[in-house]
């Protein structure tokens, strides 16, 4: 169906004329629709297309058989990193209990050190001291 110029444009009570944007959309998108049509029909008749969905199967199962691969050795590396994170965590435990010690020993060489000089300052009383009975 041809349009020509005139049932593309709407007259409305004042005589004007207005462009019917709806009759252009209509007649633009049966174009299309004829053109892509007649693209597809004869790209889907061809044996190449034949051929192009036999190669996209082929990459599918190779896409697919690389990812299985990839998916079994992340698999397998990720019991070794667990395994990692383990051992990375009980040698932080042994830090901290080694750490725990230290301070323990350092406070009870302070303790030690201030009763030897409480005790030493408790002799040299006595001795410039009151003589004892």
């Amino acid at each position: 169906m041809e349009l020509t110029g005139r049932e593309l444009l709407l007259s409305d009570k004042s005589g004007r004329y207005e462009v019917d944007y709806f009759s252009y959309f209509n007649k633009l998108f049966e174009t299309w629709e004829k053109s892509t049509n007649s693209i597809l029909d004869i790209w889907f008749n061809s044996p190449m297309i034949e051929r192009a969905v036999e190669k996209s199967t082929e990459l599918n199962s190779y896409i697919n058989g690389f990812i299985s691969r990839t998916v079994e050795t992340k698999c397998r590396n990720h019991g070794e990193a667990d395994n990692i994170v383990e051992y990375v965590a009980s040698l932080e435990q042994k830090i901290s209990d080694l750490e725990n010690k230290v301070r323990e020993l350092e406070s009870r060489k302070s303790v030690s050190s201030r009763t030897k000089k409480t005790g030493s300052n408790n002799k040299k009383k006595k001795e410039f001291g009151t003589k004892e009975k």
